[in-house]
């Protein structure tokens, strides 16, 4: 007994030295959101790329936070390409929410102009999160900010709830910046690669 007793007291008061390679980083760790978005004309040729990071948002850490918790669950996401008062003018999401969940909603009160996929990949050795989609624009739009959906329900409940994960301003009046001018069917492929650090 007296040999177990010491053994405790030795690692409570030496824990640095045994556990110190489980230390984690004082930093924490950081989200980056990496969007790609290219327009083409329908022979293929390119009209447009554009390359940008972008911001986590608010709700974005709440939804991590409860997905980690297992207070919520993800139901999948919704990219959107938005005018310069952040109404949505083109949308891709996921094919489950386009259709109605188990409780009978519709968990996208507007349509989808194409289907986003979602997937993991490793970019330069790191594990990476990818939603990417592609389609042909039914109309002209001026994209002035893109963002990023994650919609969660809670376990048991047949509340559906949708929060800004990411969003980033592509053009703002008074900058240089000019935003994203699509026409009538031209071919508009998204992608948003999440990393960690």
């Amino acid at each position: 007994m007296r040999a177990l007793v010491l053994t405790l007291v030795t690692l409570v008061a030496a824990p640095s030295s045994i556990f110190a390679q489980g230390k984690a980083p004082a930093e924490g760790i950081k989200v980056h959101g990496h969007w790609t978005i290219d327009v083409k004309n329908p022979d293929g040729t390119l009209v447009s790329h554009r390359e940008f990071d972008n911001a986590l948002q608010t709700d974005g850490q709440t939804s991590l936070a409860k997905i980690l918790t297992h207070g919520t669950n993800a139901l999948g996401w919704v990219v959107m390409l938005a005018d310069s008062s952040g109404n949505p003018v083109l949308i891709l999401a996921e094919p489950a929410l386009t259709t109605q969940n188990a409780f009978g909603q519709a968990i996208v009160q507007f349509p989808s102009n194409g289907v986003l996929n979602v997937t993991e990949a490793t970019t330069s050795g790191k594990d990476t999160a990818v939603l990417y989609g592609s389609f042909q624009s039914p109309t002209a739009a001026s994209i002035w900010q893109v963002q990023s959906w994650l919609f969660t329900q809670a376990p048991g409940q047949g509340a559906i709830g949708g929060g800004m994960f990411s969003q980033h301003p592509v053009s703002q009046p008074g900058t240089t910046n000019q935003p994203i001018v699509i026409t009538a069917n031209q071919l508009v492929q998204v992608s948003v690669v999440f990393s960690f650090s």
